[in-house]
């Protein structure tokens, strides 16, 4: 009886758990990715050419991942939809 009370408290307690301030990513042209978003990218890695962009809302707000090469090194960039630079990464 107390393991099949456990089980139900843990599958309840489940979705309390995860993690709410992401949802889901949306794959979006990068011609639809606001001006301001596009400017701060390019401005943050001269030179990239971004081929992939991905959508998605972080703590409330929207934010848009462009991926794409800059020197021939994979890159990575994140800003918000007013042009805030969140984060650059590179692969090696």
């Amino acid at each position: 009886m107390n393991a099949k009370l456990l089980a139900l408290a843990l599958a309840l307690a489940a979705p309390g758990c995860a993690d709410h301030r992401h949802s889901d990513e949306q794959s979006v042209p990068v011609d639809q990715v606001p001006e301001p978003a596009r400017k701060a990218a390019a401005a943050a890695v001269p030179g990239a050419t971004f081929k992939r962009t991905e959508k998605e809302i972080e703590d409330g707000r929207t934010v848009y991942s462009l991926k794409g090469t800059a020197g021939g090194r994979p890159c990575e960039v994140e800003v918000t939809a007013d042009g805030t630079l969140m984060s650059v990464e590179y692969e090696d």
